[in-house]
């Protein structure tokens, strides 16, 4: 359809409207579509702030599952090594729920906070039994050896750590 030479016009009727001057309207929609399809599929990676923010709020997710599985350890007269596996599984769900990205850096920090949830529930447990007879610090190497201290504990640790990746990533 020819307009005598506006071009803005006949563009605009047959489809054809330049965005940025090089791209007409279907160009300029399957590029929003790919980078919407390759936002969502790839492991983008999150800024500074915000990977500090999410470190943080993990961290603070595995302090309080350390504490909950240290008080249901206590409770119970046995210890279940499963629980350890239990530990990474609501970690990781809750940094989920709570951060809301799934991408590599969050299933590192995941493994971080799981790991960080059984040597604090240890050192807790430490802090617990020996209040005020040792200072906390001279506590914390103790409680990273006991938590390391047997093979089949520490095949549910790596148990543990590894569905915490998956399910973050």
């Amino acid at each position: 359809m020819n307009l005598g030479g506006n071009t803005i016009l006949s563009s605009l009727l047959d489809g054809s409207f330049y965005f940025g001057g090089n791209m007409n309207l279907k160009e300029y929609k399957e590029r929003q579509e790919a980078k919407a399809y390759f936002r969502g599929q790839s492991s983008y990676y999150l800024d500074n702030t915000t990977l500090i923010k999410n470190l943080l709020i993990s961290l603070g997710i595995g302090i309080v599952v350390g504490i909950l599985y240290m008080v249901i350890e206590m409770i119970l007269p046995i210890n279940f090594s499963i629980f350890i596996v239990a530990v990474g599984y609501v970690v990781s769900y809750l940094i989920q729920q709570v951060v809301n990205h799934r991408n590599v850096q969050m299933a590192v920090i995941a493994v971080l906070a799981t790991l960080v949830a059984i040597i604090f529930s240890n050192f807790a447990a430490m802090m617990y039994a020996l209040h005020g007879v040792i200072p906390f610090y001279q506590m914390i190497v103790p409680s990273i050896t006991m938590t390391f201290s047997n093979v089949i504990t520490d095949l549910y640790i790596i148990v543990s750590c590894v569905l915490a990746y998956k399910m973050n990533d």
